[in-house]
Formats: structure tokens, C-alpha cells, sequence
């Protein structure tokens, strides 16, 4: 697939870096624009996929980006040297698709060149043709149970596996880290999403949703592309304290339920949606448990985290009243050391246990801190084995 862009900048230099960069990976500049005045009709003129503008323009790029994103076809990729957020969010809001950070994540402009490239050709409403996605929450009530590497690891199975795309979002506002699961740097997250004036749309999302590593590395192992899923992460607040603007007291809309939007307009585009929970029974995440299709509950076999695990089920089953189909018990870290065996975890939590994970430290461990799911990393292993069991429950689920 060739792919065109219009490079827009009041500075030459700056301009002749990003077309040499773009060059060095095959991506043709096929103008270049000073002028903001002169960017919609070099776009009329060329037909790029992609528009790479410098955020030096300040605000008065807003109305030119509404302007040429009128176009399906053409996406806006904003370029600066630090992040401002009251710049993104109005970016965002015009019709930008991502923002670039020159300086220090300039190796990464390839990547969202192509990225944008796809998208603008398929674009997210015609994802939707198949009907809402597959909505998969992962939760438990007591941490360091691996909740967050499973979610992150069966996302990029789900991805794998279909062939499709896959949303990862992190609802563990305090202290999410999905992002770092898939060494991938995210310039808006959820949010920017609550900031926002309008309604919360798949659109929308769409623009803020940043793209794990999996289409490129299944690329290295021989893989055909086209037939790869994305996984692609809606990242949690980056910082504890801005929790509370999607839910709290901060937020904009008192009443106002951001994350049931958040959800409804990812699940409208993205084929499936796997959520990595909080690890408690608030609003949000009672609000992810409702409009999931499947509940993956995660425990382990220790003591303590098997008696929340009996205190969590109790409350869905009994409490929120959900059918038991719904939900998958999946127990982590199975060591056959531990001297309690599967039967006797089921029998005590009175819950059938669909499926397990073994105790491999030195593949999860080693595979989050070169960040990339251990599914890609180590696909032959027993730990591996066991996320793409499930993701096949899921897919036919």
C-alpha cells in the first residue's frame, strides 16, 4: 500500500527532517505547505492519506483541520515538541487523529503514518457492519492476581486469533498500566474523553485509541497483515488524581455516565473490547460488569485471594443477579507446589474453574518488561497455551 502525506510547517527545517524520516520508511511527502491558508487545497490537489502539521500553528490549525477531515479519506497527524493538553483536546475535537511527539517519540512516525493509513481506508463505522462487538471485562476484587496481564495478553490473542481488531481499555483509573503491557505511549487518555463537549461517539474514540505492537511484530514472524488484528489501548488517566474527572466529583457531567458512552462507542466499532477492571465494585466498573458480554474473574490459589473470590461471586451471582454462563473463572499462578488442588478451589467456591494459567514468572515477568504480551513473545509456552484457550471461548462465545 503506497501512502502519501502533505507535510505542513512555518519551518523549513522542520519540514525536511519529518520528509526524510518519512522517506527512510517508503512514506512519499508529496507537498509541502508554509501557508495554513494553502493546506486545503495542496490536500485537494494530491489526495494524501495523511497530513503531518505542526502544533506551533497553535489554535489557528483547528478550523483547517475541520476543513480537510471533512474528506473520509485523509486523516491529521499533529506534530510537536512537548504535549499540551488544552491543544490536543481542541485538536482532537477539530478531527486530528494523533499527535507526535518530534523530539522524543520521532522513531514512532512511520508507524502512525501507516496506522492512520489503514484507518482512513477502512474506516471505524464500516468495522461496525457485523454489529456491536464482543464486550469482555476482566476483573477481581484483590490485586496482584494478574489481572492486568491477562487483559493485555487476551487482547492480543482475541487479535491474533480473529483477525481483527481488538480495544484494550483501562479502567483501573488510579493505577492502570495496559500501555506499558505493549511498550506504547499514549498521548490522550480516557480523560481527554470526559473533557469533551460533544458526545462520546466511535469517531471519537477512534482518535484517541493508541496502537500496541502487534501488527508489526506478527509482521516479523512471518505473518500476513492483513489477516492481524490491532490491539488498541485507551489508556487510563496518567495520574491518580484525575481519576476523579471520569468518575468523581470532578467530573464535568455530575450525573453523567462517561464510561457506559465510553464503552457503547467502542463496542460500535471495535470487534471486541476488553476491559481491565479496578479492583473494586464502583460505579465503573459495576457499569463495565453490566455491559459485558463475558466476565473473566481472575484468582489465584492462595488463601486470601480464593476467599475475595468467594465474597466476589457471591455478589454477582446472588446480588447483581448475573447468569453463571456469563462468567469465567480463571485461576493464575497454579503451582503444583501450592498443596490445594483445582478440585478442592471449585469445590470451596462452589463455581465451576473454566481455565488456568501455570506459575511462569520468567516468561510474564520477562515478557511486560520488554513490553509485549507474552502470547507473541512466548507462544509455545503452557502460559500462552492457556490465554488462547480462552480467547477462543471467547470468540465463540
Amino acid at each position: 500500500m503506497s501512502i502519501s502525506t502533505v507535510i505542513a510547517s512555518q519551518n523549513r527545517l522542520l519540514r525536511q527532517e519529518i520528509r526524510n524520516r518519512l522517506g527512510q520508511e517508503g512514506i512519499s511527502c508529496a507537498r509541502e505547505v508554509a501557508d495554513l491558508r494553502d493546506l486545503p487545497a495542496a490536500c485537494l490537489s494530491v489526495s494524501p492519506q495523511a497530513v503531518l502539521l505542526d502544533a506551533a500553528y497553535g489554535d489557528s490549525m483547528f478550523e483547517t483541520i475541520e476543513q480537510v477531515t471533512r474528506d473520509p479519506a485523509l486523516g491529521v497527524i499533529i506534530l510537536g515538541d512537548e504535549l499540551d493538553a488544552a491543544l490536543l483536546r481542541g485538536a482532537m475535537q477539530a478531527g486530528a487523529r494523533d499527535f507526535v511527539l518530534v523530539r522524543s517519540e520521532g522513531g514512532r512516525l512511520g508507524e502512525a503514518v501507516r496506522r492512520l493509513a489503514l484507518t482512513v481506508a477502512a474506516p471505524a463505522v464500516q468495522r461496525a457492519n457485523d454489529g456491536p462487538g464482543k464486550v469482555v471485562a476482566v476483573f477481581s476484587t484483590k490485586g496482584g492476581v494478574g489481572k492486568t496481564t491477562v487483559a493485555s495478553n487476551l487482547a492480543a490473542a482475541l487479535a491474533l486469533q480473529s483477525g481483527k481488531d481488538a480495544a484494550l481499555v483501562d479502567l483501573d483509573l488510579e493505577f492502570g498500566g495496559v500501555t506499558s503491557m505493549f511498550g506504547a505511549h499514549a498521548p490522550a487518555s480516557i480523560v481527554d474523553l470526559c473533557r469533551l463537549d460533544g458526545p462520546i461517539t466511535s469517531a471519537v474514540i477512534d482518535k484517541v485509541l493508541v496502537a500496541g505492537k502487534i501488527a508489526a511484530m506478527g509482521k516479523t514472524r512471518g505473518r500476513n497483515k492483513e489477516t492481524i488484528g490491532e490491539v488498541r489501548i485507551l489508556a487510563a488517566p496518567p495520574s491518580p488524581d484525575l481519576a476523579a474527572e471520569v468518575d468523581g466529583d470532578a467530573r464535568r457531567k455530575r450525573n453523567y455516565s462517561y464510561v457506559g458512552d465510553i464503552l457503547a462507542a467502542a463496542a460500535e466499532s471495535m470487534p471486541y473490547v476488553v476491559i481491565d477492571t479496578g479492583s473494586n465494585f464502583r460505579d465503573t466498573n459495576l457499569i463495565a460488569l453490566d455491559q459485558a458480554d463475558v466476565i473473566v474473574l481472575v484468582s489465584t490459589p492462595d488463601i486470601l485471594a480464593l476467599q475475595n473470590t468467594g465474597k466476589c461471586l457471591e455478589i454477582l451471582l446472588r446480588r447483581l443477579e448475573y447468569a453463571p454462563d456469563r462468567i469465567l473463572l480463571l485461576i493464575n499462578q497454579i503451582d503444583k507446589a501450592m498443596g490445594v488442588s483445582l478440585q478442592e478451589i471449585s469445590r470451596g467456591l462452589d463455581f465451576p474453574i473454566s481455565h488456568r494459567l501455570p506459575n511462569d514468572i520468567r516468561t510474564v515477568v520477562w515478557a511486560a518488561n520488554c513490553g509485549q504480551p507474552f502470547v507473541l513473545t512466548a507462544p509455545k509456552s503452557k502460559v500462552a497455551e492457556g490465554i488462547n484457550g480462552l480467547a477462543k471461548q471467547v470468540v465463540g462465545f
